[in-house]
């Protein structure tokens, strides 16, 4: 089994905090194997003590049971990664935790359990976090709430722990569809449509500065779009030097770049400001600095 990641919403917080901390009814093994906690959040060895620490936030924020109260992360290693016996593990795993989330959700409360108590063995960490941040009660949202993120943050800091990710068969099996539909592409000399595609979506990202143009420049590109989701595009190729390949199609999960909506928006957003830094830059005046042989004197001396 490979290292698995996930995370989901949750509208009942007391619940989230309480589930991994107390025993289950005929119980086997030992439920907490290691505990950790941050954004602020002070150990006071009980179930009751940290609710209270987060219902602070939650009254402050006005985020009652029924509305998003927390994030729930889940992260699962394989014995490959850690051995779920080894207490040492235990510790590298809350460590990673400590990490990821001091570097995704700052000023966000958050407590980690770490188990070996499911089936099969693993050892997995169960995390809950606030959904309001601490110090400004602003929701979290973006890369905070993106499990493609969190697991990338993960992977990372298993690496820099020495940990060699197991990514297990069903990894190498998509990774071996993804090769096949590269070499299907690539039917004429060399060329893949599937890489000039994303090129020219590329090319088109990179001149937008506002969404309602994005698709203007894909046709500049000749890039079309015949399917618009909340996640993401579908884009087709209009022009190409072999017409074998013209609309041609591909969605915007099947790119190695991130062409999700929201990731697109942030580079439209870092667009705008460069280009709005780069108008201020070229509006301001040359100043030329006349040093007088009265001021060369004074600063020699």
């Amino acid at each position: 089994m490979r290292m698995y990641t996930g995370i989901k919403s949750s509208t009942k917080g007391f619940r989230d905090i309480k589930y991994p901390l107390e025993d289950k009814r005929d119980q086997e093994h030992e439920r907490v194997a290691g505990f950790a906690c941050g954004g602020g959040v002070i150990d006071t060895l009980n179930t009751k003590g940290l609710r209270k620490q987060f219902k602070y936030v939650w009254d402050k924020g006005n985020r009652p049971e029924g509305t998003i109260q927390a994030y729930k992360y889940l992260m699962s290693f394989s014995k490959n990664e850690l051995n779920p016996d080894d207490p040492a593990s235990v510790e590298i795993a809350l460590e990673i935790v400590r990490e990821v989330m001091e570097k995704q959700s700052p000023g966000h409360q958050w407590i980690a359990v770490a188990q070996k108590d499911g089936r099969g063995g693993y050892l997995h960490v169960h995390i809950v976090m606030n959904s309001l941040s601490m110090e400004t009660l602003k929701a979290a949202r973006g890369r905070q709430t993106d499990f493609r993120a969190f697991r990338r943050d993960v992977e990372r800091c298993m690496q820099q722990h020495g940990i060699e990710i197991d990514e297990g068969k069903s990894h190498k099996k998509r990774e071996r569809k993804a090769e096949k539909r590269k070499e299907i592409s690539r039917e004429k000399e060399g060329y893949s449509w599937m890489e000039d595609l994303e090129n020219r979506v590329k090319i088109a990202v990179a001149k937008t500065t506002k969404s309602s143009d994005f698709e203007d420049n894909l046709a500049w590109q000749g890039v079309g779009v015949s399917r618009k989701t909340k996640k993401g595009w579908t884009f087709v190729l209009e022009r190409c030097d072999y017409e074998e390949f013209v609309g041609k199609k591909a969605s915007y999960d099947r790119f190695e770049s991130d062409f999700r909506i929201a990731s697109l928006r942030k580079r439209f957003d870092e667009n705008y400001k460069n280009m709005q830094s780069h108008q201020k830059e070229r509006q301001e005046p040359n100043v030329d600095i006349f040093i007088t042989d009265e001021m060369l004197g004074e600063l020699e001396h």
